[in-house]
């Protein structure tokens, strides 16, 4: 657990090389690399308590964040779109390719921010580390989550002193019709029969799929005869899978935080509030940073953030 404070800024594209010279001579580094791919995971039996009046419900369920690293080489977005090039869509297909890399992934649980008035952010977060599993799929609904949704992050990453600062952009699949090969899709496809880009299907039986990417063929329960599977991937051809940007304007995402071991050191706490109001000034009329929109932050089920999505 950790408790980390945090201002937050965005900025034009066009601003981009000057605000990286910028920080290259403050930080006196290059900046590192910043690609991650993450996973929204969902209760899959949400808890509904019953409210009573003059009682405070203290049992709080929480979506849950999972990440790894994105090995892509992301090429600068034309039209607002990248084509995902290792298809690191979480499924199992894909799962069974990352697991043989000896994927490390990343769970976070964060709780919603401070309340009150504050010079900056300060919200607490849970995190745990899988370093090895053969079933990641499987391991999740152990723990009674299922996926829901996924996004890429790509950007950089500077250093100095206690804080990180992040600069990036947020990726999401592009929504699109599948390009299939059979007489009846395309009967399908002509009557103007979509399929759902985002659907989740979980079930408690052996041969459990979870599906969050219906444009590409998953099909897990094969036929075991050859020719019947030879027969399947003729049918099938697989879309060019692209990403787009979430933000059409193309702006960059900035965050600069400081992680605080415990929610009681009140030393460090202040120490890393003065840090980043430091950083503020300093960079005051180049970058805005302000305080995070601590509703957006909520990730409780309960939540109205959590239950728009």
């Amino acid at each position: 657990m950790v408790q980390q404070v945090s201002l937050v800024s965005s900025i034009q594209e066009s601003q981009l090389q000057l605000i990286l010279e910028t920080l290259k001579s403050l930080t006196g580094m290059v900046p590192a690399r910043l690609s991650t791919y993450t996973v929204i995971l969902t209760p899959k039996f949400p808890y509904s308590p019953e409210f009573q009046t003059g009682k405070v419900n203290q049992i709080e369920q929480y979506k849950m964040r999972m990440s790894t690293e994105w090995k892509q080489d992301v090429e600068e977005p034309i039209d607002n779109t990248i084509e995902l090039k290792d298809f690191e869509l979480f499924n199992k297909k894909h799962l069974e390719a990352l697991n043989k890399e000896n994927r490390i992934w990343t769970l976070q649980i964060s709780d919603v921010p401070l309340a009150g008035k504050r010079a900056v952010s300060s919200q607490t977060l849970y995190e745990s580390t899988i370093c090895s599993t053969d079933d990641v799929v499987g391991y999740l609904d152990e723990l009674g989550y299922m996926p829901e949704t996924q996004f890429w992050t790509h950007g950089y990453k500077f250093y100095r002193n206690d804080i990180v600062i992040a600069i990036y952009r947020v990726f999401m699949k592009q929504k699109q019709e599948s390009a299939p090969n059979s007489k009846e899709n395309t009967a399908a496809a002509t009557n103007g029969s979509t399929r759902s880009d985002t659907a989740i299907e979980s079930k408690n039986t052996d041969d459990m799929k979870i599906e969050l990417d219906m444009d590409i063929d998953m099909k897990m329960d094969v036929d075991t005869n050859p020719e019947s599977n030879l027969e399947t991937k003729e049918e099938t051809i697989e879309p060019e899978t692209r990403l787009e940007l979430i933000d059409k304007s193309r702006e960059f995402f900035i965050k600069a935080y400081v992680n605080v071991a415990k929610m009681s050191d009140v030393e460090n706490l202040s120490r890393a509030t003065s840090l980043l109001e430091h950083l503020k000034s300093e960079l005051e009329g180049l970058i805005e940073f302000s305080i995070p929109n601590r509703a957006s932050m909520d990730s409780r089920i309960g939540s109205r953030l959590a239950s728009s999505i």
